[in-house]
């Protein structure tokens, strides 16, 4: 989350599980166009033994003098090459 929020390309590309590969211009430049963008008070935590991790915390981006707030959620992630890679939002 906090290199989407940086749009932080070379991160993301690291981070990003295969199966995202696709769409990883998409989520690099979710942010790019903004003057200011954050992330607080962020938590995650793994569900269970599931490849889910709950976060908890918002990602707030300023556009022009505007705060909009983007609730962090649940998101998949996979044990790719030896490292933990995000694979997007979790099923509900």
């Amino acid at each position: 989350m906090q290199a989407k929020a940086a749009s932080d390309a070379d991160t993301i590309r690291q981070l990003l599980c295969s199966e995202m590969e696709g769409v990883m211009e998409r989520e690099v430049l979710t942010f790019e166009s903004v003057s200011d963008v954050h992330i607080e008070g962020m938590s995650c935590q793994q569900v269970g033994d599931s490849d889910a991790v709950s976060c908890t915390g918002k990602i707030v981006a300023t556009y022009g003098t505007e705060d909009t707030e983007f609730p962090l959620a649940s998101y998949r992630v996979v044990q790719e090459d030896g490292e933990w890679k995000w694979c997007g939002e979790a099923a509900p």
